[in-house]
């Protein structure tokens, strides 16, 4: 990874994550779209109701020790990321997760008039990637495959519209 122009090296087991104010802008410059993709997931988190509120000043503003537990080494974390690319999906949910990239170029025989008229770039292969991986991640432990209920859950959130 690099930072201005000093060059580090991370763990293999890391994430990031990025945090975007759209109220407080200035400073901050929005990322170009063709690295928004980048990201698995983008979450719009809503503005906490009383109560939460009430919790997160209760925990934020008194003087204590906060205990963080390791639920997980990096190499069990590793392992999983292998375990989760072994998690079958039938032929019909990839060409779902397809279909979902596709319906966002505009150029694509079958996308939908909306795309057309609004979208200039559609989703790249990574946005496909995220929509079969996320799901991967997310399947019932009840089953060893992934189905098109799991896909259903998962565009929102990875196109950028939850």
């Amino acid at each position: 990874m690099t930072g201005g122009r000093r060059l580090a090296t991370a763990a293999r087991a890391f994430f990031v994550l990025a945090t975007q104010n759209p109220i407080e802008m200035e400073g901050t410059y929005p990322l170009p779209e063709a690295q928004l993709d980048r990201f698995l997931l983008k979450l719009r988190v809503r503005y906490p109701a009383i109560e939460e509120l009430n919790a997160i000043i209760d925990r934020t503003t008194q003087s204590r020790q906060v205990v963080v537990d390791r639920v997980m080494s990096g190499a069990k974390v590793l392992a999983y990321r292998e375990l989760i690319r072994e998690v079958p999906v039938a032929a019909h949910v990839r060409d779902f997760a397809s279909g979902i990239v596709m319906a966002t170029h505009p150029q694509w025989a079958d996308a939908p008039d909306v795309t057309r008229r609004f979208v200039r770039y559609g989703a790249s292969p990574r946005g496909a990637q995220a929509l079969i991986l996320a799901p991967r991640c997310a399947h019932s432990p009840r089953r060893y495959n992934v189905s098109l209920d799991d896909s259903r859950r998962w565009p929102r959130p990875r196109c950028g519209t939850a």
